[in-house]
This record gives C-alpha cells, sequence and structure tokens, in this order.
C-alpha cells in the first residue's frame, strides 16, 4: 500500500466528496480515488466500514440537530442551538463507546503481550481482537484532543483508523517491538493530524468569510458615494485585496450580498 498520510489524505479527500455528492457513490467509483495504491481485502473493507461509518454519523448529527431546533424554539440563537446539538452528539457518541467499553473482556498484561507477539508473527485474527481491546485507548486518546469546534466522535473516528492502520502495518512485521507504545503513537498521531486539519480548514474558512464580508461592506460604502455598483478594479484598490484574489472571492460576494439583500 502506498504511504499512510497519502492514504489517510485521500480517505479524507472522498469522505468530502461523498458528502456533496448528488447521488450515492458505487464501490467501484470510490475505489477509483485509490487505484494507485496497493490496497489489500482487509484495506478495502477499511475503506468502506470508515465511509459508512462516517455517512451514520453525518445523519445522526443531522437528526439531533432537527431535533433540537424543534424542542428549543426559533428563539434560541443559533451559536446556542449548535453548542447544544453538537453536546448532545458527543454524549451521544461517548455513550455508544461507554456501552462497548463496559462489555470488553478484560486481559491480563501476559494475554496482551501473547496477543502483541501473535501479531508481529503475522496472525490477522490479533488484528481483530487488539482492534476491540484497543477501543478505550481509543477514547482515552480522544478525550485529550476534545475542543469547541469538534466531535468526540470524529475524534473516536479518526483514532480507530490510525489504530487499525498501525495494526495492519506491525501484523508479521516480526522482531522485537515495543507494540503498546507504537499503536499509542499511531492512534495520538492520526487524531492530532485529523484535530490540525481541522484547525486549518476553519482558519481558512475563517480569512476567507472575513474577507467576504470587507469586500461587501466595502462595495455599499462605495455605492452609497459614487451612486452606482462600484467595479472590481474600485473595490480591490478600496480594500488593497488583489484583483486575482477578488475574483476568486466573487462567488462568496455574490452569496453574501443575495442574503442581505445587496447587488455588488
Amino acid at each position: 500500500m502506498t504511504d499512510q498520510n497519502t492514504f489517510m489524505e485521500t480517505l479524507q479527500s472522498v469522505k468530502e466528496i461523498i458528502k456533496v455528492a448528488e447521488t450515492p457513490m458505487s464501490e467501484q467509483e470510490i475505489m477509483e480515488y485509490f487505484k494507485d495504491m496497493e490496497l489489500n481485502d482487509e484495506h478495502k473493507k477499511l475503506v468502506f466500514e470508515y465511509l459508512l461509518t462516517a455517512e451514520e454519523t453525518e445523519d445522526a448529527r443531522a437528526d439531533t440537530e432537527e431535533a433540537s431546533f424543534a424542542d428549543t424554539g426559533e428563539k434560541e440563537t443559533k451559536a446556542s442551538y449548535a453548542e447544544e446539538a453538537k453536546e448532545g452528539a458527543a454524549s451521544k457518541a461517548l455513550r455508544f463507546y461507554q456501552a462497548d467499553l463496559a462489555g470488553l473482556p478484560r486481559t491480563s498484561k501476559e494475554e496482551e503481550a501473547h496477543l502483541y507477539t501473535r501479531l508481529l508473527q503475522g496472525e490477522e485474527e490479533a488484528v481483530s481482537i487488539l482492534s476491540t481491546l484497543w477501543l478505550s485507548d481509543v477514547v482515552k486518546a480522544a478525550e485529550k484532543y476534545m475542543e469547541p469546534k469538534l466531535h468526540m466522535e470524529d475524534l473516536i473516528q479518526e483514532g480507530n483508523m490510525a489504530l487499525l492502520l498501525k495494526l495492519q502495518e506491525l501484523c508479521g512485521a516480526g522482531g522485537e517491538r515495543n507494540v503498546r507504545e507504537l499503536l499509542m503513537t499511531g492512534i495520538e498521531a492520526g487524531i492530532a493530524d485529523y484535530a490540525a486539519r481541522s484547525r486549518g480548514e476553519w482558519e481558512l474558512e475563517n480569512t476567507v468569510l472575513g474577507k467576504v464580508s470587507l469586500v461587501h461592506e466595502a462595495g455599499k460604502l462605495l455605492a452609497e458615494e459614487n451612486g452606482r455598483e462600484p467595479t472590481m478594479k474600485e473595490l480591490s484598490d478600496y480594500t488593497k485585496i488583489p484583483m486575482d484574489e477578488l475574483m476568486e472571492l466573487e462567488d462568496f460576494i455574490k452569496k453574501a450580498g443575495e442574503k442581505k439583500g445587496v447587488s455588488l
């Protein structure tokens, strides 16, 4: 298989494509994005399970948010609604995993060490057993990275994916290795990478929205001063935003203007 970073980046891209696709994607269409990677049957299964879980999580979150709107009424602010919906989704995810954790078999240090040996020797059954036994560690790792704009279930999902990838990587690796440390490092790296990407997306979105707002307000001011709609050149000169960047923002600007009843 191609390196883990490329695999995860492709997986995230496909997840975002599925979110906005007008019609459901077939397995064949999904695998087209991974055609340059040497995926075995386990990796393919992992891809479909991950994407299915992501889709179910989005649906559950949408249901939670819709119910929250109905319960709180129109007087609640959007910010309050969003926070309540998020907390509801997060607590649902935690309850789900806590229920799973309660039913997990207990293993001694010796039994765990034996499973690691079996894993390094290439026993696929050890991958399945360890992926279940490590659920509590994934939740604990996810809790470390929880912050206001992140959803707990997303962090857990990313942690589980990182765990499975690391287990697959270690299966049959042989030698003397600190498997527990390698697994925990892999889980935390996967969750941290997801959190960092999310923060980057928020920052980019906030930057774009800030510029859209600036251009929108500048457009209103110039229109009032000149008695006509400003040209893109006038907007560029006034806001100090280069013309090429302003052109890229044009769609956002038009949408902002439509929402506020102002054309640019």
